[in-house]
This record gives C-alpha cells, sequence and structure tokens, in this order.
C-alpha cells in the first residue's frame, strides 16, 4: 500500500511540472526576396519583417495586426 501512495504522489509531482511551463514568446524576423520578371518594374526585391508570436495559438487559421 505504501507502494501505491508513493506512486501517487509521483504521478501528482509529474503532472504539476508538465503543465507548468510558462508561454516563451519569440521575436520572428523574416527576410525575403522577390524577383519580378514582369510588370511595370522588373527586378530584384528586397523586404523583411517582425512579428512577436505570444498571441499566436497554433490552432486554426490567424492573424496578426501590424504596427508602423
Amino acid at each position: 500500500m505504501k507502494l501505491a501512495s508513493y506512486f501517487g504522489i509521483t504521478t501528482f509531482a509529474v503532472a504539476i511540472c508538465v503543465g507548468a511551463k510558462p508561454t516563451q514568446a519569440a521575436l520572428v524576423n523574416y527576410g525575403f526576396t522577390v524577383d519580378a520578371t514582369s510588370g511595370d518594374n522588373p527586378g530584384q526585391y528586397y523586404g523583411s519583417f517582425q512579428y512577436e508570436d505570444s498571441t499566436l495559438t497554433g490552432i486554426g487559421e490567424e492573424t496578426l495586426s501590424k504596427s508602423w
């Protein structure tokens, strides 16, 4: 019976530790190149953007707002 008690306490402690992971937000930087081969302004263009992913859930379709 004592073994069952230890097993229950250990299971509870592991469940608390696994569920207590804090959420870590990250600042994601993304650079890109566009090769425009036709149109009024063909050429190579470069850009970048960054976002903080703290509001993303990873479930379904998500959007981010922009700030200048």
